[in-house]
């Protein structure tokens, strides 16, 4: 239970950021299960080929379920791009 693993770790080791690099399944359960309230993507320019994408997240079944994500920050380091995007309703607060 991925919410209840991070509110441990606020409550119990009094840890308020968290950074997570991880694949496209737990990519995708951390976003299901709102767990993330920031996003740092980074793009190489180059590619690869066919691949698994960022987050293994199903398709909406309606628009108003969708996570909106306002871009705050970027930047270049060499040749790659570093985009950072937090949730919405955190920009709100």
């Amino acid at each position: 239970d991925l919410p209840k693993l991070f509110a441990y770790l606020a409550k119990e080791r009094h840890m308020n950021e968290i950074h997570v690099e991880a694949g496209f399944k737990l990519n995708g359960s951390l976003l299901r299960e709102h767990c993330v309230d920031e996003l740092l993507l980074y793009y190489a320019p180059f590619m690869m080929g066919e691949g698994m994408g960022m987050a293994n997240i199903s398709p909406l079944t309606a628009l108003d379920l969708r996570q909106d994500w306002h871009l705050f920050d970027h930047s270049l380091f060499g040749p790659d791009l570093r985009l950072r995007l937090r949730k919405k309703e955190v920009m709100k607060a």
